[in-house]
């Protein structure tokens, strides 16, 4: 769980898809089609980031937490070469989450105990707070005949 605690979702603004990078290599090759087919898809990707952002982990942070944690998370790929880009399998976090969720009921289902235990010990509390109060009482009403006696 303490890996899944160490986790930040981030709101993303994603401007270039990644399929972009595809589209680039062909128009190097001068392809006018592909130019033009590139100039739509940037045009698209503006509009949808003026309007949207993405929710995601940043993948470095992914796996600094599992670094950290000594979690062996496969869900990190990282990159072949100094031009390609991190990623993540996000199918990978569900294992984890899961067991975070069952390690979470747990906790949650022993506090509910303790709480309905504690429940159960405020009436056997207040009944012995009564019994005191009722013996002061009548400590109070016996010193007081004596002293109303004794005049």
């Amino acid at each position: 769980m303490e890996f899944i605690k160490l986790l930040r979702p981030e709101a993303i603004l994603l401007i270039y898809p990644p399929w972009i990078i595809i589209i680039n290599q062909i128009k190097k090759n001068n392809d006018d089609i592909a130019s033009v087919a590139l100039q739509e898809l940037k045009q698209q990707s503006f509009r949808r980031a003026a309007t949207h952002r993405e929710t995601g982990f940043i993948a470095q942070e992914v796996e600094q937490a599992a670094n950290k944690t000594g979690f062996n998370f496969s869900g990190v790929d990282k990159p072949t070469n100094d031009k390609a880009l991190y990623g993540l399998r996000y199918s990978d976090f569900v294992v984890p989450l899961v067991k975070a969720v069952q390690e979470q009921q747990q906790i949650i289902e022993t506090l509910q105990k303790q709480v309905e235990a504690a429940k159960a010990e405020i009436p056997i509390q207040i009944g012995k707070q009564q019994v005191i109060i009722e013996r002061t009482e009548q400590k109070d009403r016996n010193a007081l005949e004596r002293n109303t006696t004794d005049q």
